[in-house]
C-alpha cells in the first residue's frame, strides 16, 4: 500500500523519519513518549526489513546475495557495538539511561 503510493525510496525515507522521531520521543521524560517511541521504532524497522532486500535485489541484481549478507553483517555489528557501549556510557560517563539511549 505505502510502496504503491510512494515507491520504495519514498517509503524507506518515511521509515527513516519515523525511526528518527521514535528515537527522539524515547529521550523525553514522559512515560507515554517512551512507549510511542518504541512502537514507532518497531514500525520503522519492520518497513526497513521488508523493503531493503527488494531494493538491493533491484539495484544490485547480480550481487544481491553479497549485498544482503553485507547489510546483515553491518546490522549485527552495529547492534553488538551498541550493546557493548550502552552500560559504560550510562554508568561510567554518567549519562544515565536516557543519555546512553540518545547516543
Amino acid at each position: 500500500m505505502f510502496t504503491k503510493r510512494f515507491g520504495i525510496g519514498g517509503t524507506l525515507l518515511g521509515a527513516m523519519v519515523l525511526l528518527t522521531a521514535g528515537i527522539a520521543l524515547q529521550i523525553l521524560d514522559w512515560l507515554p513518549a517512551l512507549y510511542i517511541g518504541t512502537v514507532s521504532l518497531g514500525v520503522a524497522i519492520a518497513f526497513g526489513n521488508v523493503l531493503l532486500p527488494s531494493l538491493t535485489k533491484r539495484n544490485f541484481s547480480k550481487k544481491s546475495g553479497f549485498i544482503t549478507s553485507l547489510y546483515s553483517s553491518v546490522m549485527v555489528l552495529g547492534a553488538t557495538v551498541a550493546a557493548g557501549i550502552s552500560v559504560p556510557l550510562a554508568d561510567e560517563i554518567g549519562l544515565g539511561w536516557r543519555g546512553s539511549l540518545a547516543i
